[in-house]
């Protein structure tokens, strides 16, 4: 299962009932076939790219891009590899390890504010 944020669902949900194909796609060919991954990229992804006048990139980059901004975020690791496709934190933590850096600063952070005088708790030893 693939959870999507409600403005991308509701997206996707106009654009299928514009364009759907007989065979239920989201996305399709002007004939309402499947689209094919060589066609999207040529005549779609790359001229977008061009127009938005960034980097010319692969459409992959694109899932880097998106997990990096949710390490960054400090979204759950777990949770992103869940919506890799991930049965675990291996892979994920292999291909972007590096971008938990913040992290520690972050823990060092909460620790600090945990430990304030106003956040302790007093225990009396009778």
């Amino acid at each position: 299962m693939i959870y999507l944020p409600a403005l991308a669902l509701k997206a996707l949900r106009a654009h299928q009932s514009e364009r759907q194909g007989e065979q239920g796609f989201v996305f399709t060919s002007a004939d309402g076939a499947p689209l094919r991954k060589s066609n999207f990229i040529r005549r779609v992804f790359k001229p977008l790219l061009k127009q938005a006048e960034l980097p010319e990139v692969t459409f992959h980059s694109l899932r880097h891009t998106a997990n990096s901004l949710l390490i960054e975020a400090g979204e759950d690791p777990l949770a992103i590899a869940c919506s890799l496709g991930h049965a675990d934190t291996r892979m994920m933590f292999e291909r972007y390890g590096h971008l938990f850096n913040h992290t520690g600063r972050r823990v060092a952070q909460r620790r600090t504010k945990s430990l304030r005088p106003s956040n302790s708790v007093v225990v009396r030893l009778s």
